[in-house]
């Protein structure tokens, strides 16, 4: 059952349409790390930070520029498709692959 529930709490902060902007707050991480029901979303949030602080240090990464209006589940999408036209890249690290796809279809513009 608590699958389930992990499952269908997970699905639902998925498919929420946040903007880039927009993040949860430190009351709601707080609450998911707290209650045994989500710890396992704590666990991924922090996990997924953790990847993105990293490779944000990763000079070797192309960046990735994101206009403020872009939504979680539409990043998801890009990475998807990245993911589904280039099977000969899936043995690279998921935050190299995730970046990648971000950078092609988000490319920071040329500074003068």
């Amino acid at each position: 059952m608590k699958a389930v529930i992990l499952s269908v709490v997970f699905s639902a902060l998925l498919s929420c349409h946040v903007s880039a902007a927009e993040s949860i707050t430190g009351n709601s991480l707080y609450q998911l790390c707290h209650d045994k029901d989500t710890d396992g979303l704590c666990a991924m949030w922090v996990t997924g930070f953790l990847n993105g602080v990293v490779a944000a240090k990763d000079k070797r990464l192309p960046a990735a520029c994101p206009p403020p209006k872009v939504t979680g589940g539409q990043a998801r999408l890009v990475i998807e498709k990245f993911m589904s036209d280039h099977p000969d890249l899936l043995h690279m690290s998921a935050h190299g692959v995730a970046d990648a796809a971000l950078a092609g279809a988000f490319p920071c513009k040329a500074s003068n």
